[in-house]
């Protein structure tokens, strides 16, 4: 790529400012497209790779064949594209960023969000640009947030073009604070400095649109698979936890059962069970279980099964 500014790029502030830190700045740019669901946070990150991802003559780097090298939808997939691009400029959009396998903030020391931010503090080199989509800044984890450099917040869109706030990120290390700043831009025209808040952009490319839902009603269509298949495991092993604990109840209760036995009312206390020390360290009490348990002693001390 050249560092001659291509004239498409040269018509958004936000993308010159972007154009220039790459190629001239010989830095790379890590940043995060937020807002609501439907907020037109895809639209803005494919419009934006397809402004900066040109040639020297102004051609689109970016084709159906292709695709699938700048857009990813899991942590595994961004790390590959990261280290698979090596020219300089190059756009990946990471969609579902904050999704519980990539770097939710929930999962503060989770594998993927330590690795990001050692990923984005060294990939100055690589001078590519990042963008991450995520319903909130907040999503990420506090390290990553802070060596961002830009959020763009996406307020909404129509069939004509989508809108939002362009905002800068600086982080003061003394005081551990990350602050949000409007981007100032010198307007040639009338010689000033000049912030700027909202920026619009048009929608994608239509074939751009279609390869992008391709891929994600794909991803989205494995997740949930991943999901319900996660969920049914889960449940097994939370029945089966729950059928051991209760059988071992079963059984030290068995092996003491005079002292739950009332000789006087012929019966089992259920109570008795719920408050004896050794039963309790042997898994939970709850009063179905202690119930159930006095039921299966009196009937095995009806048949004289208990000693």
């Amino acid at each position: 790529m050249t560092a001659k500014v291509p004239e498409n790029v040269k018509l958004n502030p936000v993308t010159s400012w972007m154009w220039n830190r790459t190629h001239r700045l010989r830095n790379s740019i890590t940043g995060s497209i937020v807002g609501l669901p439907g907020a037109g946070k895809s639209w803005a990150g494919l419009k934006l790779m397809e402004i900066l991802m040109v040639d020297s003559n102004g051609n689109l780097l970016i084709n159906e064949t292709n695709f699938d090298d700048f857009v990813a939808f899991s942590f595994l997939e961004f790390s590959k594209l990261v280290t698979m691009h090596k020219r300089p400029g190059t756009c990946i959009l990471w969609e579902e960023s904050s999704s519980i396998e990539s770097a939710n903030a929930r999962r503060f020391w989770a594998e993927a969000a330590t690795y990001m931010t050692s990923l984005f503090a060294q990939m100055r080199y690589k001078r590519q640009i990042v963008f991450m989509t995520l319903p909130s800044q907040h999503f990420l984890d506090k390290q990553i947030r802070q060596i961002t450099h830009f959020t763009l917040s996406m307020k909404g869109h129509n069939k004509n073009y989508s809108w939002g706030k362009f905002l800068m990120h600086s982080y003061n290390a003394e005081q551990n604070e990350l602050y949000y700043k409007h981007p100032r831009f010198f307007n040639k025209s009338d010689g000033f400095l000049t912030k700027n808040s909202t920026t619009r952009f048009l929608p994608p490319a239509k074939w751009l649109r279609k390869l992008y839902e391709e891929k994600q009603h794909a991803w989205k269509d494995g997740q949930q698979i991943k999901t319900i298949a996660h969920l049914e495991k889960t449940k097994k092993h939370e029945e089966l936890d729950s059928s051991n604990n209760f059988m071992r109840l079963v059984k030290e209760a068995e092996s003491r059962w005079e002292d739950f036995y009332d000789e006087k009312a012929k019966k089992f206390i259920p109570e008795a069970f719920m408050i004896d020390d050794a039963l309790l360290e042997v898994a939970p009490m709850t009063r179905t279980n202690a119930f159930s348990i006095a039921k299966i002693l009196s009937m095995k001390k009806a048949r004289d099964l208990l000693l």
